[in-house]
């Protein structure tokens, strides 16, 4: 993709909680939205926004001072934009991008879960390649700096071998859970074997309780029902240190391995100081950072379609009881 001087055109699809409500209520420097950070970043600029809400697009219509559409081609029939956010909900993904793709913009972004199976995800990956299209998913995460930084110093070997670690969650495997399965792709790549035990939760929800092995140890992903709150950590132990993406990965923290205060001869985990922590407050604008260099040819990009891919056939290598599968959306 050629570098450019000016901003890629923009819009959202979707006006809803990422695509529009998540700053509500929070200061002018947060920027969780999609539309808060496409109107911020000096490499897009924002355009148009659809939804079959009124309300949504009065909403945005007020906030962002450009007109709103009821409709893909009715926003098509008015505007091209260059660069499509597609923030509904995941069971009109297919749909959409369908209509989207159609129009040839330069590029997408994709909410995850991209599909509600493996196959629509497929089919969506086809759609993009097949029509020219770039597409993103948006796993934020991925493209945070402090994050970053500490992958690359795992995958380095600068904790040590990996004994074991978990994983736990709520919300749903395909939307939460799969964010931690990136991640855990991100350090040690595809798992050698994926076994999980199912059952079905009162109420006739699957709940996972998963084994990822890699060999040199394996790692637990639970599935967290009933709790009153919102939840998702990982928690890594190495050789000499352990690893824990804390509170959704806004907090990270290394414990390595130091003499005893008190024993000579032992040794126990203490602090790391010093820990660059991610920038939680506008890990979305680190998303269309990543994007703009990539299109602009300054990068390789981390957050391809194709990622979401590996993740889907992940999940699809979980065995699953029948009926449990369709729950879950197999």
């Amino acid at each position: 993709m050629r570098e450019r001087s000016a901003p890629w055109r923009s819009a959202v699809v979707g006006l809803g909680r990422i695509g529009l409500e998540l700053d509500a209520g929070h200061d002018r420097n947060s920027i969780f939205s999609h539309c808060r950070a496409l109107s911020r970043h000096s490499s897009f600029e924002l355009v148009a926004g659809v939804d079959v809400s009124v309300e949504a697009r009065r909403r945005f219509e007020n906030l962002y001072r450009c007109a709103g559409y009821a409709s893909v081609e009715a926003m098509y029939a008015a505007c091209r934009p260059d660069f499509v956010t597609i923030a509904v909900p995941s069971r009109w993904h297919l749909p959409v991008v369908r209509a989207v793709v159609a129009q040839r913009p330069a590029a997408i972004l994709i909410e995850k879960p991209v599909g509600r199976n493996t196959g629509e995800c497929r089919e969506i990956l086809t759609l993009c390649r097949k029509n020219r299209v770039r597409a993103f998913v948006n796993y934020f995460r991925a493209c945070d700096p402090a994050t970053l930084e500490v992958i690359r110093a795992v995958r380095g070997g600068a904790l040590g071998r990996l004994i074991t670690g978990q994983v736990v969650y709520n919300g749903g495997l395909l939307n939460n859970g799969a964010h931690y399965l990136d991640l855990l792709v991100r350090i040690f790549g595809v798992p050698q074997a994926a076994r999980a035990d199912w059952s079905v939760h009162d109420g006739g929800r699957a709940v996972e309780q998963a084994v990822l092995d890699y060999g040199s140890g394996q790692i637990r992903v639970s599935e967290l029902h009933g709790a009153g709150y919102s939840l998702g950590e990982v928690d890594l132990f190495f050789s000499r240190n352990r690893l824990c993406f804390c509170d959704f990965g806004e907090m990270l923290r290394i414990d390595e391995a130091q003499p005893d205060r008190h024993f000579a001869g032992f040794s126990r985990l203490m602090p790391r100081g010093g820990i660059r922590q991610p920038d939680w407050q506008r890990y979305q604008m680190w998303v269309y950072d990543h994007i703009a260099q990539v299109l602009d040819g300054r990068c390789e990009a981390l957050i391809g379609l194709s990622r979401a891919q590996v993740i889907h056939e992940l999940i699809g290598r979980m065995s699953a009881p029948q009926g449990v599968a369709d729950a879950i959306g197999h």
